[in-house]
């Protein structure tokens, strides 16, 4: 009689063994999904001098059934495919007609935008926003992990200004149950779960007048038998591609189109130039101002100034002030 339960007890205990083995491989039955919210950096201004800033989120939802289960989280964001990259990422213009337009962003994990966000493919140039959680029995997880985004103007010269920016880029999570050491993002057993970033940006046209320096001709004695030449500089920064005007009005003094400086013993008159041979008048019409495009960096213009021989109305100091102003 007493055979037959040391008979069943040497049954029993491969069933109790095949019963621990399975609770500990419990961490396979781990399954995540992911998602997120755009990104959208609204107005930007490229001749800010600043960098434009944005954030959004990565969302996960991961579920181990009855058992709690330490999880890696790995969070892959795809390149561009037409202008790849990491540092920076580029996003291309939305235009109908236009296109080959692009300008770049970063994306990090953290506040301080110090680490960016890269990729698996990246193969550790640019590593995967990476979490390391526990997973709870039952109830599972749900959660999100800010992202944090900035457009550094500096260096950048393939965007053109005034247009839409944008693109929905692919992510990948990928995730695993593990047990012991933290393993690696790119290990073989991880499991992926699909999601998309949008993010995009509004690129404002933007010009200004960085300086103006100041056109002085010298001194000159009484009678003036020969021209008299002098030039300056006005230096302007407008976004890049973005096409503006540069005109100059006639000053305080003007006698119809004619300007003048004016002294305590009356008027001399004088003009200014486009060209070093002064034979195009710079003026403030669709005739006579300047019109080129911005390049995101400063542009120097230089004004060419000429006094015609003339009688002088006498000794003195004679100025003028032009006023001038750019158009885009």
């Amino acid at each position: 009689m007493t055979y037959k339960p040391n008979t069943l007890l040497r049954i029993l205990l491969p069933g109790i063994l095949m019963t621990v083995a399975y609770c500990g491989n419990a961490h396979a039955a781990l399954t995540c999904n992911a998602w997120a919210t755009s990104m959208q950096f609204g107005s930007v201004d490229m001749n800010s001098g600043s960098a434009a800033t944005s954030s959004g989120q990565f969302g996960y939802s991961c579920n181990s059934g009855d058992q709690s289960t330490r999880a890696l989280l790995c969070f892959s964001v795809a390149q561009e495919p037409t202008r790849p990259g990491y540092t920076p990422r580029y996003m291309p213009i939305l235009h109908s007609v236009l296109s080959g337009y692009f300008v770049g962003y970063t994306l990090y994990s953290d506040v301080a935008r110090t680490t960016a966000i890269g990729s698996i493919d990246a193969g550790g140039s640019a590593p995967p926003l990476t979490l390391n959680l526990t997973v709870p029995a039952n109830t599972g997880l749900t959660n999100t992990v800010p992202i944090y985004g900035d457009i550094k103007p500096e260096g950048q010269n393939s965007y053109m200004g005034g247009q839409n920016y944008g693109h929905t880029s692919p992510i990948t999570l990928s995730y695993m149950a593990y047990t012991g050491a933290t393993p690696s993002c790119q290990s073989a057993r991880m499991s992926t779960a699909p999601a998309t970033l949008y993010v995009g940006a509004s690129l404002t046209n933007t010009c200004r007048i960085e300086s103006a320096t100041n056109l002085n001709f010298g001194s000159v004695d009484g009678v003036l038998d020969h021209n008299v030449d002098s030039n300056s500089t006005i230096t302007v920064t407008c976004t890049q591609n973005t096409s503006f005007k540069v005109g100059l009005n006639d000053g305080l003094n003007p006698s119809g189109t004619t300007r003048r400086m004016r002294g305590t013993a009356g008027y001399i008159p004088y003009e200014l130039y486009q060209d070093a041979s002064r034979s195009t008048r710079w003026g403030n019409d669709s005739s006579s101002w300047i019109q080129t495009a911005g390049v995101g960096t400063p542009q120097t213009l230089t004004v060419y100034g000429r006094v015609r021989p003339q009688t002088m109305p006498g000794g003195g100091n004679y100025q003028d002030t032009i006023v001038v102003t750019v158009t885009y």
